[in-house]
């Protein structure tokens, strides 16, 4: 089960500006070139079960079990906050959050220009950059602004995403079409389903200026949308139970200890 760094044998990746991006975050990255392809080869040849998802799919050449991403979500701990203002009318200004962990992977000096762009035209729109905040800190600022910003190079969503979903706000994060198509073909998704707001380092300027026009119920709409995605796919509950199915196919089976004190 790959988590990311551990598979990226980016002679194989057909996403240039990715590669791009991984040469200004990680210049000492292509080093690892022959030691990542040959664990990808090591653990597809050995591996007793094999799991992908994500853009993950662009670095393995086999997989027994496809997820969108295998990132679980306690939807229970995350409570989805009301509309501000006026529901009929735009939020002014739209209070934009990113925070980047990868500044060139996530698109951040993009989206910086594009707001910086935009504030200059007169649209009313804040955005702030976070980075190197605890968990707790984050939700609260997650649910303070109106729209969450994942990345705009990678061409999928993970763990950030998923909390400013699960929280029920609308995300703007790339999602590249032949990922979408493939996990429709694979039965995973429903055309028209997921609930991101695409746009790459090209459109985020024109995304972010569509998003400050909408009514405040329109975002929320979308917010609740979003909520209800990480609900169908990635609460613990659903995750959960595909571990659950994998481990009984191996023959697994949980166990349960009780104490004789």
């Amino acid at each position: 089960m790959p988590f990311g760094a551990d598979l990226h044998a980016l002679t194989r990746a057909s996403n240039k500006l990715m590669i791009h991006a991984f040469t200004k975050d990680y210049p000492g990255f292509r080093h690892n070139k022959g030691r990542t392809a040959a664990q990808i080869d090591t653990w597809t040849h050995g591996a007793d079960h094999i799991i992908s998802g994500c853009d993950w799919v662009d670095f393995m050449y086999y997989w027994d079990t496809l997820m969108l991403a295998h990132f679980a979500i306690d939807t229970d701990a995350f409570t989805v906050t009301e509309t501000r203002g006026v529901p009929s009318e735009p939020c002014t200004p739209l209070r934009l959050l990113h925070a980047p962990n990868h500044r060139n992977l996530k698109g951040t000096d993009h989206i910086m220009k594009a707001v910086e762009e935009l504030k200059a035209e007169g649209v009313a729109i804040d955005l702030s950059v976070v980075e190197g905040v605890p968990n707790a800190q984050m939700f609260d600022l997650i649910r303070a602004c109106d729209v969450v910003i994942d990345q705009l190079v990678l061409g999928w969503y993970a763990m950030f995403a998923l909390e400013g979903m699960a929280l029920g706000k609308p995300v703007v994060c790339h999602v590249r079409s032949d990922f979408t198509e493939l996990y429709v073909g694979a039965g995973l998704l429903e055309p028209g389903e997921l609930s991101l707001v695409d746009a790459t380092i090209h459109t985020i300027k024109d995304t972010l200026r569509a998003l400050a026009s909408l009514p405040r119920q329109e975002l929320h709409s979308i917010g609740l949308r979003s909520r209800a995605f990480v609900e169908k796919h990635h609460s613990i509950q659903v995750v959960g139970a595909i571990f659950d199915r994998i481990n009984r196919e191996l023959g697994l089976r949980a166990s349960r200890t009780t104490s004789g004190c």
